[in-house]
């Protein structure tokens, strides 16, 4: 995958992305994003996008991502760092508000 970012015209017909569709690990929302993303940045920039994205299927959750590709899609926002930091996400407890109680009454110094 690292080769193709160099040469992303190899992508389209890249043995590579036969398989991820075979396998349903590059899905319609996948191809959906990946068309927006080369209508949004041309066809070379465009089409580095979802190999990025690919590449994070290394570390993320394949269900994550595309729920990250889903929401990044209608809102434009076509790059692999927004479909990382996507909704799907579990919640980070250090970035919850505080719970509020007798002892804390307010989430922050007086």
């Amino acid at each position: 995958m690292e080769t193709l970012l160099r040469k992303p015209g190899a992508l389209p017909g890249a043995t590579a992305l036969e398989q991820a569709r075979q396998t349903g690990r590059f899905t319609p929302i996948h191809d959906a994003w990946w068309s927006a993303a080369r209508k949004a940045h041309g066809d070379k920039e465009g089409t580095k996008a979802p190999i990025e994205v690919l590449l994070l299927h290394r570390r993320i959750p394949h269900e994550h991502l595309v729920a990250g590709l889903a929401a990044s899609l209608p809102v434009g926002a076509l790059t692999a760092d927004a479909v990382a930091w996507r909704p799907a996400r579990p919640p980070n407890p250090m970035m919850m508000p505080p719970r509020l109680s007798p002892r804390n009454p307010l989430p922050w110094p007086r």
